[in-house]
């Protein structure tokens, strides 16, 4: 297996684990009542764009040559990443807080 082909199956490990952090997050979320819910709610579509925009970089790495994918795709899927994951920890960490 080449680096192209082992970044993209530790990405989509990443985005995988992501989802499942998601799916707790919106378990959560859908216990919330009125305008506590439409907020978390929000916050629950901002971190989705996120999630979508990483698995659209996926696709274009899948899509880019060998050659050229860890210059031209492998920094913006690093920085689209490292945003999701950052966003996804601190709406974890603020449900967690807002349903105890």
């Amino acid at each position: 297996m080449g680096m192209k082909q082992e970044y993209e199956h530790k990405l989509q490990a990443k985005i995988d684990e992501c989802q499942a952090e998601l799916d707790e997050l919106t378990a959560e979320i859908d216990k919330a009542k009125g305008e506590a819910r439409i907020e978390h709610q929000n916050l629950l579509e901002e971190l989705r764009t996120k999630q979508e925009a990483v698995r659209e970089i996926l696709v274009k790495l899948r899509e880019t040559s060998e050659d050229i994918w860890e210059k031209a795709i492998k920094p913006h899927a690093d920085s689209a990443y490292q945003a999701l994951t950052e966003a996804v920890r601190k709406a974890l960490e603020w449900a967690g807080s807002k349903f105890k």
